[in-house]
């Protein structure tokens, strides 16, 4: 089904009997339906195709064909057919293109890019696919060419599953792969031909978790958001609507309003947005496979999307307004910020802050590194630390020493105490493709993060830490975690170690025989003797169970005396 116009065209299907080619229309405004009747010869009956828009015209490309009763002339198909919509006609591409044609397939994903339309996966007959090909649909000799996909990792092998594009990236979720099936995202970028994978382990517990993995389901694009319905995987009657935000990479399961008819679980519909609404069509909707006629609509959120954490990302990049300068490392490397922000996040940042305030307001103490002095309390307007008015407002940056850490590592936690959210230089690694150091990077994060108090930061990059931790790297990350005596990732190391089917290949690897000599006892001694599981920290624990957003400890922070002790307007 796509949208054109003011209608929702769907062309083909089966209706559980026969595929069909008839060609319908939905004509939004009114409500009704008509056949639209054109010229040429349309594409034969078929189902599992794809149908995209581009300007005035339909383009349906591969699909399933034959009769699904008697077993005669069963295929797959490669041909493209393009309806142009002002004219009505229907146009066979066979002879308009050059170069050779993608293998014969159905049950793809297919999506538009600046003209060009991209075709990925599918099942041709006898395997699942994981190829790409691409035309020009504008171009004058169009050509379908096969894209080279780099990365770290791609999708697997895959069918029944949907695309969609936002921005210059076009997206992936789950689909039917066997064994593989996952319920992990993927992105295309487009422009690079790169593929990222956004896995489910890199989610903090406390947000909303994605859908099960599933196959049959629909996915559309609508302001920046992706909304996914039905399909069927581990769970059979989810008909639940669930949104994932490209930019903050979060998944979130929307409540209809009161009163709405939702539609059924189901598999195999076909979707499409038409202004600020989205439509859904048809699907197989019990097990018995009965086909479905209803069309649904669904007004999707027109407000704007929350700004927060790009405002305060802009803020921090900007260093205006900025009431704070961190001496950081061995250098003492200059990095600014906001005191009022940064005291509510961290609570050693905030003690030392106060420390430095301290040393400003005391008067007749001699100035020292902290950069406080007789002249610098007698230009500011002070009350007393512990009062519920602004204890502080400084005509010039109080200076505040970090010597723990690094110029890279600081940057990088100053960034997530604004957004939640890692650095960018961070932010595509996958599990898959993390670099040496970027892992180095990573744990560094963490380090830093328990000196820092800062509970979310924790578990973030101890998340992804874990899940990209593997029998080729486990090792080396070990070696690191005792080196930063960081004790419950060297724990979680050992433990993947002696796991049956690891300890084998990890003892007699090359890294093993170089491996610290108490480490390496450390390991034979586990795998000899596992010990027992010890007792949880269950104050820790659960400050790691539900940490508190940006929002949350601003909004804490507001509220409390130590926030009003930094109010400064």
């Amino acid at each position: 089904m796509v949208a054109w116009d003011d209608g929702l065209y769907i062309f083909g299907g089966d209706n559980g009997k026969r595929m069909l080619n008839d060609f319908l229309v939905f004509h939004i405004r009114d409500g009704s339906w008509a056949r639209v009747v054109s010229t040429g010869s349309p594409p034969p009956p078929r189902y599992h195709h794809s149908a995209v828009v581009v300007g005035d015209s339909m383009f349906v490309f591969g699909g399933y064909t034959g009769d699904i009763n008697s077993n005669q002339n069963l295929q797959n198909k490669n041909d493209l057919y393009e309806f142009k919509f002002r004219s009505s006609q229907w146009v066979d591409w066979r002879d308009a293109t050059a170069g050779p044609l993608p293998p014969a397939r159905s049950a793809h994903g297919a999506a538009v890019y600046e003209g060009y339309l991209y075709v990925f996966g599918g099942y041709d007959g006898h395997a699942r696919l994981n190829d790409m090909w691409c035309i020009d649909l504008a171009g004058p000799t169009p050509e379908w060419c096969e894209v080279n996909q780099v990365g770290g990792v791609h999708p697997p092998t895959c069918c029944n599953f949907p695309l969609a594009v936002v921005g210059d990236s076009m997206f992936l979720f789950s689909g039917q792969s066997g064994a593989k099936m996952t319920n992990s995202m993927y992105e295309f970028k487009l422009k690079e031909n790169k593929w990222i994978r956004i896995p489910t382990e890199h989610l903090l517990r406390d947000a909303s978790p994605p859908p099960q993995r599933r196959y049959g389901h629909v996915m559309v694009p609508y302001n920046r958001c992706l909304y996914i319905f039905g399909g069927v995987g581990d769970i059979k009657d989810d008909n639940e609507l669930h949104c994932y935000d490209v930019d903050s990479r979060t998944w979130s399961v929307v409540e209809p309003a009161v009163g709405s008819q939702v539609p059924s679980p189901r598999l195999f519909h076909s979707a499409s947005v038409w202004g600020k609404d989205m439509y859904l069509f048809g699907g197989a909707v019990d097990s018995a496979g009965t086909r479905s006629g209803d069309m649904f609509q669904l007004g999707l959120s027109s407000l704007p999307k929350c700004s927060f954490v790009d405002d305060f990302a802009r803020l921090l990049l900007s260093e205006e307004f900025c009431d704070v300068v961190f001496k950081v490392g061995p250098q003492a490397v200059e990095l600014r910020g906001h005191a009022a922000i940064i005291a509510a996040r961290s609570p050693l940042l905030r003690r030392r802050i106060l420390d430095s305030y301290q040393k400003v307001l005391s008067p007749g103490e001699e100035a020292g590194e902290e950069g406080s002095s007789k002249e610098s309390s007698e230009e500011s307007r002070a009350s007393p630390i512990g009062g519920d008015v602004a204890l502080f407002l400084p005509k010039t940056p109080v200076v505040v020493q970090v010597k723990e850490t690094a110029e890279d590592t600081f940057r990088m936690a100053l960034y997530f105490l604004y957004t939640d959210r890692l650095h960018p230089s961070l932010d595509e690694a996958s599990v898959e493709g993390m670099t040496v150091e970027q892992m180095l990077q990573m744990m560094e994060l963490y380090k830093l993060s328990l000196l820092l108090e800062t509970p979310r930061m924790e578990l973030l990059c101890l998340q992804y830490i874990q899940a990209s931790v593997n029998e080729e790297n486990v090792l080396h990350v070990l070696r690191v975690a005792s080196e930063l005596r960081l004790s419950s990732l060297k724990e979680y190391c050992l433990r993947s170690i002696v796991r049956e089917g690891s300890y084998r290949q990890v003892v007699m690897s090359s890294s093993f025989e170089s491996l610290d000599r108490n480490l390496m006892v450390a390991i034979v001694r586990r795998h000899q003797t596992p010990s027992r599981p010890t007792s949880p920290d269950t104050a820790h624990n659960q400050r790691l169970k539900a940490p508190a957003t940006i929002q949350d400890d601003l909004k804490t922070f507001l509220k409390s005396t130590a926030g009003r002790q930094f109010s400064d307007v």
